[in-house]
């Protein structure tokens, strides 16, 4: 039997959503409710992150799997705390390699080719004119990390080639977004559910967190609910078959994979990263805490 799942959030230690991420603070309360150790993170660029990210944390008494709650770091930052923490005997689930293997779509893609759209990584705007040539218009562009969904449809979707060498540039030039690297996809139209959101329309689309391939938290993935209504027995095994092959393929410990249906009604990955740093969307934050800490403790 290992020890107890330790957390460790940059939520507020007041657990206040107005300065924390709502997901975050949900999770740290879940954490809390169910008696898991739960240590807070200092703020970036506070006093007590100066001199060590942990804030002066002590050793901890029962070393165990950690889990790390918060907003995407730089890699230097995921390095740092996951050496700090391991000093401490906090064993982050995913090391600083399979952290980026999975938040980092250039590093992922070769990995998932056939489950997910040809995509095509560039570095400069010169590479775009090749990209189109093996991708065709419209196309559907994204930073390595992130993609500008929430800046609306013509934010992301290129349908000429001036409109993909723009959004490439303006990418290229967000470091938080593209880390230098952009991504142009294969345009797949997928199935809309007629709902719209900060510009883009919403489709029929699940995430799930998987660790060791065993799934620990799924739901749908945009607010409002599917209009599809529950998937049926069929759609549950191919979207879980889709995010477990995912994850066997890259060997992430911990992988969140969202799937969405295509107009066709196939079913394909649209994107990979680390729950530690994604979005719940509708999956139960007691329900995945409780679950990741029942796999890795054997309860």
């Amino acid at each position: 039997m290992m020890a107890l799942m330790h957390v460790l959030t940059e939520a507020d230690p007041e657990l206040d959503p107005d300065i924390s991420s709502g997901d975050t603070v949900g999770t740290t309360r879940a954490a809390l409710d169910l008696g898991l150790p739960v240590h807070f993170l200092p703020r970036v660029g506070s006093p007590d992150s100066e001199d060590d990210v942990l804030g002066g944390l002590a050793p901890v008494a029962q070393p165990g799997p950690t889990v790390w709650l918060g907003y995407i770091p730089t890699p230097e930052r995921y390095a740092q705390v996951f050496e700090a923490a391991r000093e401490r005997g906090l064993h982050l689930l995913n090391d600083p390699e399979a952290h980026l293997r999975a938040l980092e779509f250039p590093r992922a893609w070769p990995h998932l080719r056939g489950l997910t759209p040809d995509s095509y990584v560039i570095e400069s705007p010169a590479q775009v004119e090749e990209a189109l040539d093996a991708l065709g218009l419209p196309v559907f562009i994204k930073g390595t990390v992130l993609s500008r969904k929430s800046y609306g449809w013509k934010a992301c979707v290129a349908e000429t080639r001036e409109e993909a060498r723009t959004l490439a540039e303006k990418l290229l030039r967000t470091a938080r977004f593209s880390r230098e690297r952009v991504v142009l996809r294969h345009f797949v139209p997928l199935r809309r559910t007629g709902e719209v959101m900060e510009g883009f329309p919403c489709s029929r689309e699940y995430r799930l967190f998987l660790f060791r391939n065993e799934v620990v938290g799924e739901g749908y993935y945009w607010p409002f609910g599917d209009p599809f209504g529950p998937l049926t027995p069929a759609e549950l095994e191919q979207v879980r078959g889709l995010a477990r092959e995912a994850a066997r393929r890259l060997a992430v410990p911990l992988l969140a994979v969202d799937v969405a249906q295509a107009e066709d009604g196939s079913w394909l990955v649209i994107e990979v990263g680390d729950p530690q740093f994604a979005g719940l969307s509708h999956i139960s934050p007691r329900g995945f805490i409780q679950r990741l800490h029942a796999v890795l403790t054997g309860a």
